[in-house]
């Protein structure tokens, strides 16, 4: 008698193991995809935390310009894009809630040097978070405008620069206290003390009636 062996069945003892449906290849595809994604937030996240800080740096200088703000601003586009791709088990929330903020902190100082109100968050394209941790900072850096101003005998802009900072300060207070921004409240802190330094230094020149030199300013 002849014996009869299906040739599908010869086919399929002859496929390769690995080119049959593997769920652990697939996984670690997907997650090699995920750890490059990652990598790319990170990247981009401490790109734009070095362009915002150079464009503060800038600001301070006098040599600031639109052009910086579009730069930070297109990278935060990008940034933006490729954190959305990512699940919320791989995105690197730390890293990437530094970044807006530092954005939102560069954006506050901009428009408040060229004489203009303090952008609302929905101007900034950030989460609260972030545009609240950005405006504790940006705080700290109106004080060195303050502190400019008296060193330069600029009583007039200090106080400017001063009643700035108290609304911005006002707008952290509005505030309430949530685990999900555990900084906030020592970020508060932080900026209730600069304020009234600041406001010490400003009463100080203003009985005084002269410039404060730079010794008499804790920067």
């Amino acid at each position: 008698m002849v014996s009869y062996t299906d040739p599908g069945a010869q086919e399929l003892s002859r496929e390769p193991e690995e080119d049959r449906a593997n769920p652990t290849n697939h996984m670690d595809s997907a997650i090699a995809q995920m750890d490059l994604q990652r990598e790319e937030c990170l990247r981009k996240s401490r790109d734009l935390i070095k362009m915002c800080a150079r464009t503060i740096h800038a600001i301070h200088q006098g040599r600031a310009h639109q052009e910086m703000i579009d730069d930070c601003t297109r990278q935060r586009d990008a940034l933006s894009a490729t954190f959305g791709n990512l699940p919320p088990e791989n995105a690197p929330q730390g890293a990437y809630l530094q970044s807006m903020q530092e954005y939102c902190e560069a954006l506050i100082v901009w428009r408040f040097s060229l004489g203009e109100d303090v952008p609302d968050i929905s101007l900034l394209g950030t989460g609260p978070i972030a545009y609240l941790y950005g405006l504790s900072d940006a705080i700290g850096e109106l004080r060195r405008m303050a502190v400019q101003a008296l060193l330069d005998g600029d009583l007039k802009s200090a106080r400017e620069t001063l009643n700035t900072m108290d609304s911005m300060f006002n707008m952290l207070m509005e505030v309430g206290e949530y685990g999900i921004a555990k900084s906030l409240k020592n970020k508060r802190d932080q900026a209730r003390n600069t304020l009234e330094r600041t406001r010490a230094d400003v009463m100080r020149a203003a009985v005084q009636g002269t410039p404060i030199r730079g010794d008499r300013v804790e920067s």
